[in-house]
This record gives C-alpha cells, sequence and structure tokens, in this order.
C-alpha cells in the first residue's frame, strides 16, 4: 500500500494543495526536495532561495543526471 506521497512541481508550493490531498488521501504528502541530497557550497541567503523553488527543479536535475 502506499505509505506516502511526495509532491514536486510548483504544485509543491501551494500548502492548500498539499493539504486538500493529504485530507483525500488520508497518508502524509510532503514536499519532495529534489535538491537535499546535493552538495552545494552556497551562501545562507542563495540556500533559502533555492529551497524555495527546489520542487520545480526535478525534471531539469533528472535530465542533468541522466547525462553523468
Amino acid at each position: 500500500p502506499v505509505t506516502q506521497v511526495m509532491v514536486s512541481g510548483g504544485t509543491a508550493r501551494n500548502d492548500t494543495i498539499l493539504h486538500a490531498l493529504q485530507e483525500e488521501l488520508m497518508i502524509p504528502v510532503q514536499r519532495w526536495n529534489p535538491t537535499q541530497s546535493l552538495e552545494h557550497h552556497l551562501p545562507a541567503d542563495k540556500v533559502e532561495d533555492l529551497e524555495h523553488v527546489a520542487p520545480q527543479l526535478t525534471v531539469a536535475l533528472g535530465a542533468a543526471a541522466a547525462g553523468f
């Protein structure tokens, strides 16, 4: 059985949609941050910017990883 849902893309930035999904599905729903396992050397203010847009980077990061 499905025990949790990870949401990415622009929809993941909408707390109302995440809450509605969780209520409807009755399982935990979370934003997926595809950058959380990346090593980076960004200034603190840029890390916050990255975390804000991270769910929208899923396809770009996947395409970049496929090239390696």
